[in-house]
C-alpha cells in the first residue's frame, strides 16, 4: 500500500513538472483559425479585439477575442462544453464545440510572423 502511494505521488509530481514545463516554454500565438467540419471557414489576428457570431446550419457560437485571448462566450449547443472551456492564446491550444462541429485554435508566434516563416514551415 505505501510503495502505491509513492507510485501514485511520483507519477503527479512528474505530471505538474511537465505541465509547468509547458506553460513556461509554449509561445502565444498570433492569430486564431476557426474551422468548421474539416474545413477553416476564418482567420482573426488575436492583437484586435474583435467579437464574431459564428452561424451554421446546426446552430451558432459567439467568438471574442480580448487582449490577446480567444474565447467562446456563447453557443446554442446542449452542452456548453465549449463555453466553460478557459481562454486560449498559446500555440496548439483548442476549444472545440463537437455539436457544431467548431474548432477554434491557436497558430503562429509573433517570432514566425516577423521572420516569415508560413504555415507548411511551423
Amino acid at each position: 500500500m505505501k510503495k502505491d502511494l509513492i507510485f501514485v505521488g511520483v507519477i503527479l509530481l512528474f505530471a505538474g513538472i511537465l505541465l509547468m514545463w509547458q506553460k513556461v516554454t509554449s509561445s502565444n500565438g498570433n492569430r486564431v483559425l476557426v474551422s468548421q467540419d474539416g474545413e477553416v471557414i476564418a482567420s482573426y489576428d488575436l492583437d484586435c479585439d474583435r467579437e464574431e457570431l459564428l452561424t451554421f446550419e446546426s446552430g451558432c457560437n459567439y467568438l471574442k477575442i480580448t487582449a490577446g485571448k480567444a474565447s467562446i462566450v456563447q453557443a446554442d449547443c446542449p452542452d456548453q462544453i465549449c463555453v466553460h472551456q478557459p481562454s486560449i492564446c498559446h500555440v496548439g491550444e483548442t476549444i472545440i464545440c463537437l455539436p457544431h462541429k467548431l474548432v477554434v485554435e491557436v497558430t503562429g508566434n509573433k517570432e514566425q510572423k516577423e521572420e516569415g516563416y508560413d504555415a507548411i514551415s511551423q
